[in-house]
């Protein structure tokens, strides 16, 4: 048994590999390095695990703290590996160097950023909503100073509260729009950023939204690691909030493999104000199969404080011709009304209403098989490979040249209230919000997309 132990240690010497991998065996090698100081290579095996896991921590975790893979579950299984050698010291008394644990700090920001009011991760490409208030403890553990770290951990208890509130983080394309910190406040997601090394879904522009202590607009999330039906849809533009062209899905994985990591930011607009927020980024990264660039997409996401989020869609045909624009939004209720192009929740607890200003039409679907399978939702409660329906709106715009698309989301406490907006207009420079009593509001923003 214990000769094992020194033949993995000399294999994992001898042979390694790369992104997680690379660090669950580096943090393995470490264990047995610092568990069985008493073979005669255990510091040279530590030394090697330590070197290996430090250099990982620049390659697979970006300055914003986002590791590469973009999944925040797999975020997780990141730290707890650049967390083995730190958890052993006070059982061994192998000393790790603070500068070695001083750059984890950044990756227990991502997880206080971008986590949803109900203390959880977004379930961004291959994850689930995890959650975030163990990793806070450990983070005011590792980090005494960070207040807010322990204000998570603690459930308000001690520290405070992080001192902003919209986030955005720039080499992870992550654009976190918060009204504040507590469970009831609103939070909206939009993830414009690269595809990631690993896990990835088709999912650019997508967005998700929690308000009043429940996800309200959800996405795929992660199924079950298998070639079925449910595998795919998940993966796909499909089960995401976003744009459609022609009926084709967004088709990133065509792109060359060195796109998948970025090295600086991608070009975006982020812009926070006392009365809006602001976030924009494009995809023309190509649509369908043959990863066609036939239309570029801009989507502008605003959070206009304290009680709505706007999103405007601008998409230019580039090959000349008219196309079918279908936008998506998956509602995580048991059903939903439709008014003309208004949508809302129907059911118990926190609702959302979407009003669309200038698409065609819209429809719904919920629990569909054929032609395409289209408004499910993973659910592991209901047991190994479980899904469940949930009311997709599918709004659909026909359109040649460019065409900018407008929608109001209205989060509610309880059932869903009427539309707040009965109109939305926006030119090149400012957003136009005209609420049913009659107040117009103009909020003039930026176009300087910069990394």
């Amino acid at each position: 048994f214990v000769k094992s132990y020194v033949e993995h240690a000399e294999y994992l010497m001898a042979f390694k590999t790369t992104g997680n991998w690379l660090t669950m065996e580096a943090n393995g090698l470490y264990h047995v390095g610092a568990l069985f100081p008493e073979f005669k290579d255990a510091a040279r095996w530590r030394a090697t695990a330590l070197e290996r896991l430090t250099a990982e921590l620049d390659i697979q975790v970006y300055p914003d703290g986002a590791q590469i893979e973009l999944a925040p579950g797999y975020h997780g299984v990141s730290v707890q590996n650049f967390l083995g050698p730190v958890n052993l010291v006070p059982l061994t008394g192998c000393a790790v160097p603070d500068a070695y644990t001083a750059k984890m700090e950044r990756m227990f920001d991502y997880f206080l950023y971008s986590m949803q009011p109900t203390r959880q991760t977004p379930a961004l490409n291959d994850s689930g909503a995890g959650g975030v208030e163990r990793w806070m403890q450990t983070g005011a553990t590792l980090f005494p100073h960070r207040e807010d770290f322990r204000w998570v951990a603690t459930r308000g208890k001690e520290g405070r509260p992080p001192a902003l509130t919209s986030y955005r983080f720039p080499y992870a394309g992550q654009f976190i729009l918060r009204g504040g910190w507590e469970r009831q406040d609103l939070w909206l997601c939009m993830d414009g950023g690269p595809f990631g090394y690993g896990h990835q879904h088709e999912d650019k522009l997508g967005v998700t939204l929690t308000a009043f202590g429940k996800p309200l607009l959800v996405e795929g999330g992660v199924y079950t690691y298998d070639a079925s039906e449910w595998r795919r849809y998940v993966l796909s533009s499909r089960a995401h909030n976003l744009v459609r062209v022609d009926g084709q899905d967004q088709c990133r994985r065509k792109s060359p493999r060195d796109t998948y990591v970025v090295k600086e930011p991608e070009p975006c607009v982020w812009e926070q104000h006392a009365a809006f927020d602001h976030a924009a980024a494009v995809f023309e990264e190509g649509w369908g199969t043959n990863a066609a660039r036939i239309v570029r997409h801009t989507r502008h996401v605003f959070f206009v404080k304290p009680d709505l989020f706007v999103i405007a869609d601008e998409l230019e045909a580039l090959d000349g011709q008219p196309h079918l624009y279908e936008t998506l939004f998956h509602f995580d209720a048991p059903d939903v009304r439709v008014d003309g192009l208004q949508v809302a929740t129907l059911g118990e607890g926190p609702s959302l209403s979407v009003a669309a200003f200038g698409a065609d039409g819209v429809g719904v679907v919920k629990g569909q098989m054929e032609p395409v399978v289209q408004g499910w939702l993973p659910d592991s409660s209901a047991g190994y490979g479980g899904v469940r329906p949930i009311p997709t709106a599918i709004y659909r715009k026909q359109a040649a040249g460019t065409v900018r698309q407008l929608y109001a989301l209205a989060p509610g406490a309880g059932a869903a209230p009427a539309m707040p907006v009965v109109a939305l207009s926006m030119d090149e420079s400012a957003l136009t919000v005209t609420r049913k009593e009659g107040v117009k509001t103009r909020y003039e923003f930026s176009r300087n997309f910069t990394r």
